[in-house]
């Protein structure tokens, strides 16, 4: 039964102690692929070896042998040091990183290297606030030593056998320490920090200020100046104060302190790189930076890569245009691509005379059917979507934490009265057994869906609205296309960056640039940046049936002592033939 606004105002009563849910009991999860009873020949097994193949790799040449070492130059001045897995120790340590991803769950103040997190997750809650304060901890990676693994792995939540703990402590550590380079340090460095995040995100809501963590730097922001547990203004400079020094040591870090700033609204204030005074953007500096990057190349393109890999000794994979390709991308996904700033470098930089280019408006589509589309379908079009795709929000559920329920996505319905969304938007949620959703023109009348069923391996899930009318919702058709191409074109839709006041169902025209199977599961990968809030959305063909569904957005990767930022993963959605999979399948 829906629920208007007017009913909570004239009861008083929290939409949560409203509403009687009505649960269904949820088919047990499968089995995860690393367990407690998971051996050492098991693990073997899954990292697609033997147990006697392992051995050998790990003791007889032995790990510490099979990296190589080099340093790339921080804007400090000084250097830090990579160590890069040789091709068969990186092989295992990939796999791996994929088996301790699926036991690890982020704590949602936790930002780096995180499946639809980033740079942008990590600065949106510091932007507009009186005080910014931000730390960095010292020897990040040298802290988490052999030690430290095995014994978080063998602790709770994760109880492995400590046999296997141990085997996965020899794959993970360089020198009895994990190294960075190695595919699995980042989600080890994760899964040890979650114990850190749990107490510092407790200690910042006790003193209503907010949280994050992008790999070693703590961010901590105040909506008002005023004495705090967490920091204190002495001899002229932002210092942290004891308690926040001692929960740090308790978990077996330290405090860089020359690194340690506080920045009020009146000046520049930065989190990872990224300005958040009014809104979250790129320093000016940077910009200009890239600019002249750009003219670099354009005088002289090998003389610049020359200059380039002089002054990046030791790192000699990377050319000058990959990394201002990088960096451009890097001002689009913060400003946006429609921004004119983002447009000038992206259309000097496609000028030069090399053949890796970046999108703009020009080469993202064509054709005149699709210009017409670059904002939205035509009116018709646009009321069925509204009437087809819902909000997913978890305001006000119980049992989550505060920054859990600010999670959002997409749903859509199809035919059968079918609600499907992404099963990692409840991940991020806290892995509630419901969501709230309502159409985007009338955000007064909402709904319990439960969750009926979900397949991680897909990353789809089925819900179901709680209606005791047995109201008939509209739904949208399913195409089964399955011979997609490059250059095939879709339409996104969803609610990416969604606030309270939208009013519309974005609908983002893309063109398919790559397919591929994963795992059996088939993913495409398009053209265009997906935010996030998009997934679960609907991807459609141009006579507005459903061709599939949104998964996959790129996230940011900055490395703030190399001074540049990387975009990862991929733009993608899985194909509407796996829905069939998953709707007709038993699990």
């Amino acid at each position: 039964m829906p629920i208007t606004s007017a009913q909570i105002a004239a009861s008083g009563t929290p939409l949560r102690l409203k509403c009687k849910l009505v649960m269904r009991k949820v088919k047990p999860k499968r089995r995860p692929m690393l367990d407690t009873k998971t051996t050492p020949h098991e693990l073997a097994v899954l990292l697609g070896t033997t147990y006697s193949k392992l051995c050998y790799t790990l003791y007889k040449k032995h790990t510490d042998n099979l990296y190589k070492d080099f340093t790339i130059p921080k804007k400090n001045g000084g250097v830090r040091k990579i160590s890069s897995p040789k091709p068969i120790l990186k092989n295992l340590q990939s796999k791996l990183k994929l088996l301790l991803d699926d036991i690890y769950r982020p704590h949602p103040s936790a930002s780096a290297f995180i499946a639809n997190r980033g740079l942008i997750y990590n600065t949106t809650p510091h932007i507009k606030k009186a005080l910014i304060f931000n730390i960095d901890l010292k020897s990040f990676y040298g802290s988490i030593h052999f030690g430290r693994v095995k014994g978080m792995l063998i602790s709770k939540p994760y109880c492995l056998r400590e046999d296997t703990a141990q085997l996965i402590a020899h794959i993970c550590c360089y020198y009895k320490t994990i190294p960075q380079g190695a595919p699995t340090s980042t989600t080890i460095s994760n899964m040890i920090c979650r114990r850190l995040d749990r107490e510092l995100s407790f200690l910042a809501k006790k003193n209503h200020a907010y949280y994050t963590r992008y790999a070693d730097d703590l961010t901590f922001s105040f909506h008002k100046i005023k004495p705090n547990e967490i920091c204190a203004f002495e001899d002229n400079i932002w210092k942290p104060s004891d308690r926040l020094i001692n929960v740090i040591s308790n978990n077996t870090f330290k405090i860089n302190n020359t690194k340690t700033r506080g920045e009020t609204s009146r000046c520049r204030q930065v989190v990872t790189g990224l300005k958040v005074n009014t809104k979250v953007n790129v320093d000016r500096r940077y910009i200009r930076t890239t600019k002249a990057m750009i003219h670099s190349l354009s005088l002289d393109i090998e003389s610049a890569n020359e200059y380039f890999s002089s002054i990046r000794k030791g790192e000699n994979e990377a050319t000058l245009e990959t990394v201002v390709a990088g960096r451009i991308n890097f001002i689009g996904m913060v400003k946006g691509t429609e921004c004119s700033i983002y447009q000038t470098l992206a259309h000097k930089f496609n000028n030069l005379n090399i053949d890796l280019k970046v999108p703009t408006r020009s080469n993202i589509d064509t054709t005149s059917q699709n210009d017409n589309q670059l904002k939205t379908l035509e009116y018709r079009k646009q009321e069925k979507l509204k009437k087809c795709i819902w909000v997913v929000s978890f305001d006000g559920i119980e049992g989550i934490e505060l920054d859990e329920q600010l999670t959002q996505g997409t749903a859509f319905m199809i035919k059968g009265q079918k609600l499907l969304t992404c099963n990692h938007t409840f991940e991020k949620a806290g892995n509630p057994s419901y969501c709230l959703i309502h159409r985007i023109d009338d955000s007064s009348i909402k709904y319990y869906a439960r969750l009926v069923k979900v397949d991680k391996h897909r990353d789809v899930a089925l819900l179901e609205i709680d209606s005791k009318d047995k109201v008939f919702f509209d739904h949208l058709e399913i195409y089964f296309n399955d011979d997609m191409h490059s250059g095939y074109k879709v339409n996104l839709a969803g609610f990416p960056e969604y606030r309270s006041g939208h009013r519309d169902v974005t609908v983002l025209p893309s063109t398919i640039i790559r397919h591929e199977v994963v795992s059996l599961v088939k993913h495409y990968s398009v053209n265009s940046e997906l935010l996030g809030g998009f997934s679960g959305g609907p991807v459609l063909n141009l006579y507005n049936q459903v061709v599939g569904m949104v998964t996959k957005g790129r996230y940011i990767s900055h490395d703030k002592d190399a001074g540049q930022s990387t975009l990862e993963g991929s733009n993608s959605f899985i194909s509407a033939v796996e829905f069939e999979k998953f709707l007709g399948s038993s699990n």
